[in-house]
């Protein structure tokens, strides 16, 4: 409300104002009001640009829809690092595009790595329509895609620039453009070259690079069998990399060791905390998160982990206890056997936590689940 009063008036000379603004302006929750309050002041867009680049989730994107690119400095730093945010890089790409002229840039004579880095953020970011309209809205598209095809022909160097090439041809094989198989053509040969599955081997090779989930994406895309050096990875930091425990646990022998060693590293006792109908877990996030991950691959193996399906039916968050019926129910249909025959300790655990579940559709799930007995 504070902020808000302070918005009806032009307190632009008022240096001691705008330099508590801008300290509260880099919490998120307050980044929006902040940003509405300096609009009325006189050099508001330079102070919201002095905002923007200090803030990375909601708070960037409120602050580069409303930048007014006024001069070459704020042109320049949208094209450069206006896009990318911890959010989602789509809401940007389309006002990226537009206020950073991204067409003018595609046609510099000369490109330096940080462009091109920007450029690809944004054609990527362009390409995800799902919450925002992007490429479909964007005038110069085709024009656009093919000057920069051309450009990464010889600037692209990362795995991760790689990998939003693999994105632009998936896109283009269904586009409804004048120029598609031209494009199409420029991405096989960028695509066909060897270096990119050397690079994804020495990115694999060391779990602690930056880019190895860029690396793992680009080797399924590739169809690349790079499963033992993804178990390699999450068997050195099996909390941290769990996000790729789905690509491993495709083979028996990886899923059961890995599974071994989840009940034995995750603090089990202190995730089951009891009841409760929380989205999210308010302690040991990342273990129950991780915890998440292994539920959806232990539904293909019966009666392995009963530890991790125990300990997520008594979890205060209501997705795992929902993730463990789905497990026990795959078992069952698997086995074609009533939960008690698959698992008595876990058929007893489920009535006791049935008889206590707080969520409606979870306890109609847990029913369901026993009356099958």
């Amino acid at each position: 409300m504070g902020i808000g009063l302070l918005g009806l008036l032009d307190l632009s000379n008022k240096q001691d104002i705008i330099d508590k603004l801008l300290v509260l302006a880099l919490y998120e929750e307050f980044t929006l009001y902040v940003i509405v309050a300096f609009s009325n002041y006189q050099n508001g867009n330079d102070l919201l640009f002095r905002i923007a680049q200090k803030v990375d989730g909601w708070g960037k994107i409120h602050a580069v829809e409303r930048l007014e690119p006024t001069s070459d400095e704020i042109r320049e730093w949208i094209l450069r690092k206006g896009c990318a945010n911890a959010v989602m890089n789509a809401y940007l790409g389309l006002e990226c595009a537009n206020k950073g002229n991204l067409i003018g840039a595609l046609h510099q004579d000369t490109i330096d790595n940080e462009l091109f880095e920007g450029i690809s953020v944004i054609i990527d970011a362009l390409l995800d329509e799902g919450p925002v309209a992007g490429i479909s809205a964007y005038e110069h598209a085709e024009e656009a895609l093919q000057r920069y095809l051309q450009i990464a022909s010889e600037h692209i160097e990362t795995i991760t620039q790689f990998w939003r090439i693999l994105n632009l041809q998936s896109w283009l094989i269904s586009a409804q453009i004048a120029n598609r198989d031209e494009l199409l053509k420029i991405c096989d040969d960028i695509i066909n070259r060897e270096v990119w599955r050397k690079m994804v081997l020495e990115i694999l090779n060391n779990p602690d690079d930056k880019q190895f989930f860029y690396a793992s994406h680009v080797a399924s895309r590739l169809n690349m069998d790079v499963s033992e050096l993804i178990f390699k990875a999450i068997k050195q930091n099996p909390v941290e990399h769990c996000v790729y425990i789905s690509i491993v646990y495709k083979n028996p022998e990886y899923a059961n060791e890995l599974t071994k060693i989840y009940e034995e590293i995750l603090p089990l006792d202190d995730m089951a905390t009891g009841m409760g109908d929380f989205l999210f877990a308010e302690s040991l996030a990342h273990e129950h998160n991780c915890l998440d991950f292994v539920l959806q691959e232990l539904k293909n193996y019966p009666k392995m982990g009963e530890k991790l399906v125990q300990t997520a039916l008594k979890s205060p968050v209501t997705r795992e206890r929902n993730g463990a019926c789905n497990v026990m129910e795959e078992w069952c249909k698997i086995l074609n056997q009533n939960l008690q025959t698959v698992s008595p300790d876990l058929f007893s655990l489920l009535k006791e936590i049935a008889d206590i579940e707080v969520n409606p559709d979870t306890k109609n799930i847990m029913k369901k689940l026993l009356n099958i007995n």
